[in-house]
């Protein structure tokens, strides 16, 4: 009779404790079982062996394919993170080895198609940073500023996401906010937004952002605005057409017969969380991309992965939450895991740990994280998490020094980007690549699998890794506070600024985030 493996859970789980509580058995059958394993099966079959097991309704094919699939990106990212290093003790820079990967990966794309591809790998980063950024960041200094803010904010973030489409797409298309001269207020009936292609004027809207549909049909009868398109809150344009059956109404600016190019759309709550934040942290600064060239974008790229790195290590939840698991516990521990820990031959261990991470995918115990997610991200998230794992043990033991580990955590990452591009997870998974850059999926749930090894080597390594975690915070914060300080004042302004969470697969990443923070 077949041994069906099956992992008590209720439903998907919605806290991080319930998550890590869940992914412990799992965890610890694939570190068990490997480290049981007869030397002369190889990772590739045992893993495959293992996949069967836990996962009996896939096919022989598909178990063969993610066998393979992860063993092969296990490599790939040690190879990348070999070669980071070599250039880094040489002389060079993570952003220029990174910058130079991009370039190799650009081969076969046009102009326009890398730049694109830049600018969503690019966005991405920089909202994993923002969100981790506010997370770590210490709360003060709120400023008191007018209640309808989040309307003069959607204007300028519609802009800003039109701007730089237009760029990315090489149309000549530009969009404005219409405001007054200094010291002049604001025209009764008064344009807000204007389209223009060079000196001529294609489409000007007026932008109205109530708290429903009705609120906003209020605001837009109070006035006269011949000649001008409603924009409006995303989820409402559809019930005001209705209202306003003469008018052009929608949720972007563009995206007409006339402007191929359309903005971002942004519902009320999502600019008021905008607004929010705005008003306790400081303001939104934009600029568009009409100035960056493709490696200026590829070098920015290389920094944002650095400072997601850096994040990382501040954050440390998934850490944390490995620690109470297995708080208390008396652990006798591997070889095989520790061994993989100290002296850094960890391949088997990180294939191990992919392939548990991808069952707990499989069986929904991981938020976001979900069948559809691609095996290649996974395995890294895994492998990302062991790696920090090691540089944490360092950091306890007193090899290395808290500035250090927060710049191995960096390189960490920054190879994880460059081993993504290369495999092809490029333009159009923008969620996806997301995940794992960095941000909070990738770093909750890498660093729970960094833990869940740490004790599977037993008790004593396990607490020094999460001393190790405890130490590096303060130091990584302030790192990636100034490198974040710094990105934001000169790199691409548009996704590196406050507007950037809400680019792309903002709404995924930042209903995550209300799920662990919130």
């Amino acid at each position: 009779m077949e041994n069906k493996i099956v992992d008590a859970v209720e439903e998907t789980p919605t806290t991080p404790d319930e998550m890590a509580q869940n992914l412990k058995p799992i965890m610890q059958r694939f570190l068990t079982s490997y480290s049981e394993k007869d030397s002369k099966q190889s990772d590739e079959e045992w893993l495959k062996q293992r996949f069967k097991e836990e996962l009996p309704e896939k096919s022989e094919e598909e178990i063969e394919r993610m066998s393979k699939e992860v063993i092969s990106e296990v490599q790939s990212f040690d190879s990348n993170l070999a070669g980071l290093n070599k250039v880094r003790e040489a002389g060079g820079t993570s952003e220029e080895w990174l910058c130079n990967k991009l370039e190799d990966a650009a081969v076969g794309y046009s102009v326009t198609e890398f730049g694109q591809y830049l600018a969503n790998v690019e966005s991405t980063l920089a909202q994993n940073n923002q969100l981790l950024m506010e997370a770590v960041a210490t709360k003060g200094g709120a400023t008191s500023m007018n209640p309808n803010l989040d309307g003069f904010i959607a204007e300028q973030l519609h802009v800003n996401s039109f701007n730089a489409n237009a760029a990315l797409e090489n149309q000549s298309y530009r969009a404005e906010v219409l405001v007054p001269e200094p010291g002049q207020a604001y025209g009764k009936n008064s344009m807000d937004i204007l389209i223009r292609d060079g000196n001529k004027t294609l489409h000007q809207y007026q932008a109205k952002f109530g708290k429903d549909a009705q609120a906003t049909a209020e605001m837009l009868r109070h006035g006269n605005y011949n000649n001008q398109r409603y924009l409006v809150p995303k989820g409402q344009a559809e019930a005001l057409q209705e209202k306003f059956p003469t008018k052009s109404v929608s949720d972007h600016i563009g995206g007409t017969d006339r402007v191929s190019t359309k903005s971002q759309a942004l519902s009320k709550e999502q600019v008021k969380k905008i607004q929010n934040r705005v008003q306790e942290k400081g303001t939104i600064v934009g600029q568009d991309w009409n100035s960056f060239t493709n490696r200026q974008l590829a070098m920015n790229i290389g920094k944002q992965a650095a400072v997601a790195g850096m994040g990382a290590a501040a954050l440390g939840t998934g850490f944390h939450l490995a620690y109470k698991v297995f708080k208390g516990e008396e652990i006798k521990g591997s070889e095989v895991v520790q061994t993989a820990l100290v002296t850094g031959a960890d391949a088997g261990v990180k294939a191990a740990t992919a392939g548990a991470l991808k069952v707990g995918a499989e069986k929904g115990l991981i938020p976001l994280l979900t069948k559809g997610t691609p095996l290649g991200l996974i395995t890294n998230i895994a492998c990302v998490g062991i790696e920090n794992a090691k540089v944490m043990y360092k950091l306890a033991k007193g090899e290395i020094t808290g500035l250090q580990a927060a710049d191995l955590m960096g390189r960490t990452t920054t190879s994880m980007v460059g081993g993504l591009v290369a495999s092809g997870y490029g333009a159009g998974k923008g969620f996806a690549i997301g995940g794992v850059l960095g941000g909070p999926i990738g770093a909750i749930v890498g660093g729970i699998a960094g833990g869940a090894v740490s004790y599977m080597a037993g008790s004593a390594v396990g607490n020094m890794v999460y001393s190790g975690v405890k130490k590096v915070g303060s130091v990584a914060k302030s790192c990636a506070s100034a490198a974040w300080s710094g990105i934001k004042s000169v790199g691409s302004g548009i996704f590196s600024g406050v507007g950037s969470v809400f680019s792309g697969i903002g709404n995924a990443v930042s209903s995550f985030g209300d799920w662990l923070f919130g």
